[in-house]
């Protein structure tokens, strides 16, 4: 799902006649890196061997110089070029000049960046920061497989103005399974931005999961008062998801309610890290052993 990306190679792997631009004799459609003895120059797209304009790297804050890694001193963080710390794009290069990785670092420390599969313009990883309005910065990480299907799938999404943050992570398992889905916080603003995002929430998962009963191995509820507000929301997740588990970060009294509504919902194991007291404890494997003895306590 949206692991295609363009082609990245030097400027020197190019060959060029009068039909346009090409790259192991294909016309080249794609970014072509400039630069002299490491230092890049320039950043130009191509279209079917056709140069349009200059490449814009999609990444916020980034800061203004780019270099090959071939100017590294070391790929040990933090990096450094000159004996500084390095603030920057690098781009790493494969062999046939091309490009593999395009990874911002701030004072030596890599942040935001592309990385791309051998040989290929299917990204291996992506890690994007973005405004979405005047105020929320959204956080997207994804890692797919050689033939772009998703291995992992990490989003967050902060308010600067009232200081209210969600986020939703999962894993793909070898079966297409989707695994260890974690919600945290106002999560369900991630989904209501869903095709906002570089791979949008509601196609993947629904793509994936078929929203089958069993597909998804498990639900983790990083439990907390701003979480605990969104009752309705998390049930809604729970009735599209259909995990197998609940899981939940820690227990108290007050989320019986969501218990009750995913055992109605159909999961057949919950699990909780930790409880409050030992009473909460008692109450709950009370609640469970007499109204749902078919849920298997992990």
């Amino acid at each position: 799902m949206n692991a295609q990306s363009h082609w990245m190679v030097l400027f020197e792997a190019l060959t060029h006649n009068e039909a346009g631009y090409f790259y192991n004799d294909q016309l080249f459609s794609g970014v072509a890196i400039k630069h002299v003895q490491g230092l890049v120059v320039g950043c130009l797209i191509y279209r079917e061997g056709e140069q349009l304009g200059d490449y814009v790297p999609p990444y916020l804050n980034q800061p203004e110089h780019a270099i090959l890694d071939t100017v590294l001193e070391s790929v040990l963080e933090p990096i450094c070029v000159n004996g500084k710390p390095y603030s920057g794009i690098v781009y790493s290069v494969s062999q046939n000049g091309h490009v593999s990785g395009e990874n911002v670092f701030v004072d030596g420390w890599e942040g935001q960046g592309t990385n791309y599969h051998y040989d290929s313009n299917i990204r291996h990883e992506l890690a994007l920061d973005s405004m979405l309005g005047e105020g929320d910065l959204l956080e997207e990480m994804y890692e797919w497989d050689e033939s772009g299907e998703i291995l992992s799938w990490d989003v967050a999404l902060t308010s600067k103005l009232n200081e209210s943050e969600g986020s939703i992570a999962f894993k793909v398992g070898q079966a297409n399974e989707i695994s260890h889905f974690t919600v945290t916080g106002e999560f369900f603003r991630i989904i209501d931005n869903s095709e906002k995002l570089v791979c949008p929430y509601n196609k993947v998962v629904e793509e994936l999961s078929g929203f089958k009963t069993g597909s998804i191995s498990k639900l983790y509820v990083v439990c907390s008062q701003r979480i605990y507000t969104q009752q309705e929301a998390l049930r809604a997740l729970i009735s599209a998801l259909k995990p197998v588990r609940l899981a939940m970060s820690r227990y108290e009294c007050k989320w019986n309610g969501l218990i009750v509504f995913a055992a109605k919902e159909g999961i057949s194991e919950l699990e909780v890290v930790s409880a409050c007291s030992e009473q909460e404890t008692a109450a709950l494997h009370t609640l469970m052993a007499s109204q749902y003895p078919h849920i298997k306590m992990v």
